[in-house]
Parts: structure tokens; C-alpha cells; sequence
């Protein structure tokens, strides 16, 4: 796969949908290749870094936000601290991840969510398509959906740009000065929104105070 690299770049570029990716490149849809590919784009394993980070900041995040009053319940995976994070930030968690077996193709974002399987499994679902169906780790697979925005180059939708974007500059060190993959309400997003600027500052303050 590393050998067509560029050849992938050029047919996701160009528009095409997520069925004509699928058909022209498969295997890119399995977690070791698409691992790969975001590896190459980004300049390093997100997957690894992502595992690292949760367990780094993860305890202060959870500390943080008990203190803010919300009153955190013992939280076991990443999706459950993501989710948190998303309701400190007022968004809805429901549009990365779903909780509902029986959930329909209509029910579900168009944007890169996790179906959350009660068998224990994760789906991966884009344009909603599933594009993986046997994922068995909570970290793979919020590596898995992270990696396709960037991959496909998909904006962050409105209702978890906040919280996508704390994934992105906390947990994965992407920090660029100016613009966002988040759908922003007005005009041009071109810098941080003061709303998560201001979570990192008094996260920072928290954790040194």
C-alpha cells in the first residue's frame, strides 16, 4: 500500500465518493492499512500516539472536569471520556458515537462515527456507509474514525467540532495557527475557538496550578 500512496491521495482528492474509494482501493479500509496511510500524511502513528496521550492526561481530564461539577462516573474506555468531553462543551456525542445495535443507514451522521455494538464489536460508518465492521478496541476504533477525517478530508461536523478538535491539538499535538476542520457557524474559523481556548487554559491552570 505504501507504494500506491500517492495514487490513493490523488483519487481521494479529487472528489470521489467514499463508495468509488472503496471499490478502487479495498484494503485501504482495514485499520493496519488506513493506520498506514494517516501515518504517511500526517508524519506519525496516530493509533500509538493516541493510546499514549489518553493514558498520560486522561486522569487530569477526568479530575478537571469532576471539579467543573459534573460529577464523573468511573469512566473505563476513551469513549466515555470523549463523550464527557462533549458534554462539558454542550455538543452531542451521539454524532461520533452510536450506542443503538438496530441503528438504521437514515440514523446515522454522514461524518465518521462509531457504532458501538452490544456484542462488544465497533463499526466504522462514513457517508453512512460502514467501511469496517470488526473492530474489537474502543482506541482502535476512535483512532480508526479520527484518521478519516483527515484521510478523506472531511470537515468536523458542528455539533462535536469542539471536542474533535481538543482530540486533535491535546491528545494528537496537531496545532496549526490558522484554520480548523470544524464547521463553524459565520464567518471563516481561522484560528482557536475561544470557547476550547479557554478549556485549555484553565485545564493548564488545573494541572499547574
Amino acid at each position: 500500500m505504501a507504494e500506491t500512496y500517492s495514487i490513493q491521495r490523488a483519487t481521494i482528492n479529487k472528489g470521489s465518493t467514499v463508495n468509488t474509494v472503496m471499490e478502487e482501493w479495498p484494503f485501504l479500509f482495514e485499520a493496519v492499512y488506513l493506520f498506514d496511510h494517516t501515518c504517511t500524511l500526517l508524519g506519525f502513528p496516530v493509533q500509538q500516539k493516541l493510546a499514549e496521550e489518553l493514558s498520560k492526561k486522561g486522569k487530569t481530564i477526568i479530575d478537571f472536569l469532576d471539579s467543573k461539577g459534573m460529577k464523573m462516573q468511573l469512566v473505563e474506555n476513551p469513549v466515555q471520556l470523549i463523550s464527557a468531553i462533549a458534554k462539558f462543551f454542550k455538543e452531542n456525542p451521539d454524532c461520533l458515537f452510536s450506542q443503538h445495535e438496530d441503528s438504521t443507514f437514515a440514523s446515522i451522521p454522514s461524518t465518521p462515527c462509531i457504532l458501538i455494538m452490544a456484542n462488544g464489536l465497533f463499526k466504522i460508518a462514513v457517508d453512512q456507509e460502514v467501511v469496517n465492521d470488526h473492530i474489537t478496541s474502543p482506541i482502535v476504533a476512535l483512532s480508526y474514525a479520527f484518521c478519516l477525517f483527515y484521510v478523506l478530508n472531511i470537515k468536523y461536523p458542528k455539533e462535536m467540532g469542539l471536542t474533535l478538535e481538543f482530540i486533535q491539538r491535546v491528545f494528537l499535538g496537531i496545532n496549526p495557527e490558522r484554520g480548523s476542520k470544524a464547521e463553524m457557524k459565520g464567518t471563516k474559523h481561522q484560528r482557536i475557538p475561544p470557547r476550547l481556548l479557554k478549556f485549555l487554559y484553565e485545564l493548564n491552570n488545573f494541572e499547574n496550578p
